[in-house]
């Protein structure tokens, strides 16, 4: 009877093994109720050692394909779902022991299961300790392999620091599933402390590196860029959202220059090259806009992202100050705008006027031709480029 609930240790993997755990367990019950052999604590116990040891037997060979692959040869995702199949094993033999020793105890008379749990399943989480700290390298070193993807100039450097970290501990000869050979948990130590090192070094040059963008766009770009590598890093200062936070109060200065630039050339803008009064002024507005709307459009998927950025009295303050200055620079294309489209009525009436008119007392021919119409001509011309609103008349 106990040969046929044995059976899926030896030929099933852990997978399916845990189905037939409680029949396993069912059996051992009736095989120590009734037989005269397995009487004593010190049988029983030896007799689920053995059930403990090729459990491990089976989750080793289940793990390198019965010796034939490598850990580090393996797709990491496939290895760690092995292991994390072993370790729910190892939960799910336990869990079914105690039910089991439960209900006897629900039955006095029957012989209970007074056994040493350590003795029993002490190899098997010793073993699962092992497989939870491959996997913890295993996470790692998913994490860091972003940094060999950045763009960011100088990062390669850290990816180099930790190949050579990586490679170190490839080239072991011990067998990593071997959780009799202690030399792996020094290794292992040996492994975090030095990623905990270069974590450290990562993080100064991110501090560095944020701190010199000139611009609020520049800033957001790097930040993003940074996402992408710090991904399972704890790295508290490059928190996303305390990043983004200090970005938005630089934002808030960039808004007060213009702000400030606004007020002091809004008489007398600089205006480009060729460029007609009007069209020149209305062209001044938008460039100022831009310098705050460009921002404000990644700005704003970041409050979408994370909220709580703008939970603060400063984070409103700043957006207040954003939605003001906007309003006031849209209204003052509106105005010149406006004001020009009145003035074409004015100017379209030399129009009318004599192309050639003689002088009263020379009689000599002269040109009657308004200056401000060739500026009419070339204000239309920038108006329409900029996309503003042209009477049909002067189309």
């Amino acid at each position: 009877t106990l040969e046929k609930f044995c059976d899926p240790l030896y030929k099933n993997d852990p997978l399916t093994m845990v189905d037939h755990i409680a029949g396993l367990l069912n059996a051992v019950r009736m095989i120590h109720s009734i037989s005269r052999y397995y009487n004593t604590s010190e049988r029983m116990t030896s007799l689920f050692i053995k059930i403990t040891n090729q459990m491990i037997t089976s989750c080793k060979n289940y793990i390198t394909n019965n010796g034939y692959c490598r850990l580090w040869n393996e797709e990491r995702d496939v290895v760690v779902a092995k292991l994390n199949a072993c370790i729910k094993l190892n939960q799910e033999y336990q869990a079914a022991f105690h039910r089991t020793k439960t209900k006897l105890e629900e039955h006095p008379e029957e012989r209970q299961f007074e056994f040493s749990e350590m003795y029993i399943f002490g190899k098997f989480d010793t073993f699962s300790k092992r497989l939870q700290k491959i996997m913890h390298m295993f996470k790692l070193i998913e994490s860091y392999s972003k940094l060999g993807e950045s763009k960011i100039e100088g990062i390669e450097r850290y990816s180099t620091r930790f190949m050579v970290i990586i490679n170190v501990i490839k080239k072991k000869s011990y067998d990593l599933l071997d959780h009799r050979k202690m030399d792996f948990d020094t290794d292992y130590d040996d492994f975090c402390n030095q990623v905990g090192e270069l974590e450290a070094d990562i993080q100064r040059f991110m501090e560095d590196t944020l701190d010199k963008p000139t611009t609020t766009e520049a800033a957001l770009q790097l930040v993003k860029k940074y996402q992408n590598i710090v991904t399972g890093l704890s790295i508290a200062s490059l928190d996303p959202q305390q990043k983004f936070g200090k970005i938005l109060q630089g934002f808030g200065k960039d808004i007060e220059n213009v702000q400030k630039l606004y007020q002091k050339q809004k008489n007398d803008p600089p205006c480009g090259r060729m460029l007609p009064p009007i069209s020149g002024k209305i062209a001044w507005a938008r460039q100022l806009f831009r310098k705050i709307e460009q921002p404000m459009l990644p700005m704003f998927q970041v409050f979408q992202q994370y909220p709580g950025v703008l939970e603060g009295d400063e984070a409103k303050k700043i957006i207040k100050s954003y939605n003001r200055v906007a309003k006031v620079l849209l209204e003052y294309e509106v105005i010149y705008h406006q004001a020009w489209l009145k003035q074409i009525d004015v100017i379209k009436s030399g129009l009318n006027s004599s192309l050639l008119v003689r002088h009263p007392e020379t009689s000599v021919l002269y040109v009657n031709f308004d200056p401000s119409i060739l500026e009419l001509v070339r204000e239309v011309d920038c108006m329409e480029r900029m996309g503003q609103e042209i009477p049909p008349t002067l189309r």
